[in-house]
């Protein structure tokens, strides 16, 4: 999570049960990520009491950790990647075998707008989606590829390109 420096007040309890341990692994809001200094955060904003989200560590509840001077990280390849792989992940799960061996995918970006399309091609017939407002949509742009260009549904190389592509 990243708190911006135009923050001035977090409330009591605010992140109260924003993380989690599962199978021994922390879920949700496992670090706070504030623009300011620590000095000048706690100087401009305004904390309630046990504002960070805590876990239980032991016998103990424990805070997740503050990064202060951080900068903001894009989320939009993880987006991409996330929408891409469960669309990918839906078909190999609800398809019969048969489908899924003569299924392939292709994650290009089309126009250029540095947003990657994916094209899924289901017995014979492609269909191109694209990230719009953080969920898919169909694409309506021109395209351009080649058989050679696609993947089977299970190498996942093309959907970790994506997450590549922005660091």
């Amino acid at each position: 999570m990243y708190i911006p420096s135009s923050v001035k007040e977090i409330k009591h309890h605010a992140f109260w049960d924003a993380v989690y341990d599962e199978d021994g692994e922390l879920k949700g809001i496992t670090e706070i990520n504030i623009a300011l200094d620590e000095n000048a955060f706690n100087a401009k904003c305004t904390t309630g009491d046990q504002w960070r989200p805590q876990h239980d560590y032991m016998l103990f509840k424990k805070s997740v950790d503050l990064k202060y001077s951080a900068k903001r990280e894009s989320q939009k390849a993880n987006n991409i990647h996330r929408e891409y792989y469960w669309a990918v992940q839906w078909i190999k799960n609800n398809k019969s075998e048969n489908f899924v061996k003569n299924s392939a995918y292709l994650v290009k970006d089309m126009d250029g707008d540095g947003i990657p399309e994916l094209v899924l091609r289901e017995n014979g017939k492609d269909t191109i989606l694209t990230i719009k407002y953080n969920y898919l949509d169909e694409y309506k742009g021109n395209a351009k590829y080649t058989d050679k260009e696609f993947s089977k549904l299970d190498d996942e190389k093309q959907l970790d390109s994506i997450l590549k592509a922005e660091k």
